[in-house]
């Protein structure tokens, strides 16, 4: 999916008037656990947005913006409430939950934010986890694997933007349907929304250029700091693909190992996964520049990925 998205809270305007307004999705409030006048998501307006064809993600914001300061109890107290209030919106396993650090967080606070992550990903695993904040916190969690969906403010963020980011939201607002709403860049196909992006897709019936492109980006999203290593990895499994006659088959299996990687080393995951996956086809996957440059520290017992039947595409 590309495009724009809103999120807003001072109103609720219809999905048909979202979609009118050429916005493909929303990320709407959950209810807070405590007073509050924001007006969140309801199993009506779920149902209404996804009727339309307006996709919807999720965020849990706490009465207090510097909740995250909590640490770990906050984390795990906030996602047991925000996944009970998802449910009760008609989403039974939620995909995502963005998790807010509205404020200029410090460095010296980053360790308490990580805290409150850990406690939420104990609670909703961490493939579930999502973090809204500006770039520094944003980039911090990246790097430390704290969350596994990451939403940038351009507020406290400076003019500066974070890599591999899910959304980015802009400065300034715009009214749709009589209501006050942020606007959000998305720049991921797959941004922990509902119904899930794979679900809808008719991955038989695209062309040749269709499929590698999901291809290659199922792979790039899977190890956002691998840099320029995710063209090449991407290509290569493209091939991989494309001689075994399998491409769907591919990618689903990628796709769906993306929260199983969350945490783990992602270039050095990527590379033995990928070979196991080519001799399952036959394929040779090394060639001289085609493997990504092994991280420091590869090779020990504990950097082994794991080689079970549920890896099996």
């Amino acid at each position: 999916m590309a495009g724009l998205g809103l999120d807003y809270s001072g109103g609720v305007p219809s999905g048909a008037t979202v979609r009118a307004a050429g916005y493909v999705a929303v990320i709407r409030y959950l209810k807070k656990h405590g007073a509050s006048g924001v007006h969140v998501l309801t199993a009506h307006e779920y149902a209404d947005k996804v009727a339309h064809g307006v996709s919807v993600a999720l965020i849990y914001e706490a009465p207090h913006p510097d909740r995250m300061l909590g640490g770990r109890n906050a984390g795990i107290n906030d996602a047991t409430w925000a996944l009970a209030q998802a449910r009760a919106c008609g989403i039974a396993n939620p995909r995502c939950i963005y998790f807010t650090c509205d404020f200029d967080v410090q460095p010296a606070q980053y360790a308490t934010i990580d805290a409150y992550l850990a406690g939420a990903a104990a609670q909703i695993a961490l493939g579930r986890v999502g973090l809204y904040g500006g770039v520094g916190i944003i980039k911090h969690a990246q790097a430390h694997h704290s969350a596994h969906w990451f939403w940038q403010t351009l507020a406290w963020s400076r003019g500066q933007q974070a890599p591999g980011i899910h959304l980015l939201q802009r400065t300034g607002t715009v009214t749709v349907g009589g209501v006050d709403c942020d606007v959000n860049e998305i720049r991921r196909t797959d941004f922990g929304q509902h119904p899930n992006p794979a679900d809808e897709l008719d991955l038989d019936n695209m062309n040749e250029a269709q499929l590698k492109a999901l291809v290659k980006e199922a792979v790039q999203e899977c190890f956002p700091a691998a840099g320029g290593c995710t063209d090449r990895v991407g290509n290569r499994t493209w091939e991989i693909a494309r001689v075994s006659h399998s491409a769907t088959q591919v990618y689903e299996y990628i796709a769906k190992r993306t929260t199983t990687w969350a945490g783990r080393n992602w270039l050095f995951d990527a590379r033995h996964r990928l070979m196991s996956l080519q001799t399952q086809v036959g394929q040779l996957l090394a060639r001289p520049g085609d493997q990504p440059p092994a991280p420091t520290g590869a090779g020990t017992a504990a950097d082994q990925p794991s080689s079970t039947a549920a890896d099996q595409p």
